[in-house]
């Protein structure tokens, strides 16, 4: 498990200088990280199968690798973590996409209290670090959260506006024709 162990360290911290140095603010979603441990525990699966073809058991330590790769999938599917802006410019562009979509938004403390016909939302924008126990890793950014209004489609709208702002977490192939 040790090699598996190292491979995904290693492609996590590579992501993260990736996200890092890039010169334009960066949104970070959680479900970018369900393909990378999917494709993780689908490499393992047939490791672990092409090893031992015969036997249809994977070892001990793999079986734990692959249901902690499912389970971080799963905690962190509807997390975004805004990276390379400040809660300042993240909240301007939040109130610009509320004037595109002509939603009133209020303010409430800290969040935006937005009405999307008999649905309420609630966005907030809070600072954050990307932690691993008490390793920091190089992601200083800051969380968002749409909270509720899940079967309105104006807050469907918002928050894929919002999405539309940054660059994605994942490097984009460009070919030339």
């Amino acid at each position: 498990m040790l090699p598996w162990l190292a491979a995904y360290t290693l492609v996590l911290l590579a992501w993260a200088l990736v996200i890092t140095r890039r010169s334009t603010p960066t949104l970070w979603k959680g479900s970018s990280l369900v393909i990378v441990n999917s494709l993780f525990v689908i490499a393992t699966l047939i490791y672990g199968f092409r090893e031992a073809p015969a036997a249809l058991v994977l070892p001990g330590s793999l079986v734990l690798f692959d249901l902690a790769l499912v389970l971080m999938a799963v905690l962190l599917r509807g997390k975004w973590l805004l990276v390379g802006i400040t809660p300042a410019e993240a909240s301007a562009i939040l109130e610009r996409c509320f004037k595109q979509t002509r939603s009133a938004a209020t303010r409430r403390d800290y969040d935006y209290v937005v009405r999307c016909g008999d649905f309420e939302m609630i966005v907030g924008i809070t600072s954050s670090r990307a932690a691993l126990g008490n390793l920091h890793l190089p992601l200083r950014g800051h969380t968002i959260r749409f909270t509720g209004a899940e079967a309105s489609k104006k807050a469907k709208l918002i928050r894929s506006l919002f999405s539309k702002q940054f660059g994605s977490s994942f490097p984009t192939p460009r070919i030339k024709a």
